[in-house]
């Protein structure tokens, strides 16, 4: 790829806020999921329901035997950009280096396991392998 076009394409990416591009489709038999917003909360609230301790924007906890998905933005981190990406991920859609909810969605069908969600280290790892694709 062009070079010139890598660096336009990373450069439209990261301005868009799109650090961990999504996968194209759900898993086959993703269940339509009742979204519930939290706004403004407060940062260690956000990493607590997040599973993690960095600071993070937001993320979605998905509960498929409640049919719900929780989505936690942190104070002043609900932007239309930052709110598709979630609202993509209550949609069954990972990150395209990614099969966490894909995964969820087959040990519920098992009866294993209800909740979940895409973690930090899953954010981190798509963005890096998706800036690494963008610039080689």
């Amino acid at each position: 790829m062009n070079p010139s076009l890598r660096l336009l394409l990373l450069s439209a990416a990261l301005s868009a806020g799109c650090t961990a591009p999504l996968k194209a489709t759900a898993p086959e038999g993703w269940p339509e999921l009742q979204t519930i917003e939290r706004l403004n909360v407060a940062a260690e609230e956000v990493s607590a329901a997040c599973d993690t301790t960095d600071r993070i924007a937001a993320c979605s906890r998905v509960n498929l035997c409640a049919k719900t998905c929780t989505q936690y933005y942190r104070e002043g981190q609900d932007t239309p950009a930052i709110r598709e990406h979630e609202n993509a991920h209550c949609k069954g859609r990972d990150h395209w280096f990614s099969s966490v909810l894909a995964d969820l969605l087959a040990r519920w069908k098992r009866g294993e396991e209800c909740s979940g969600g895409v973690s930090k280290q899953d954010h981190d790892n798509a963005g890096a392998a998706f800036t690494l694709m963008l610039l080689l």
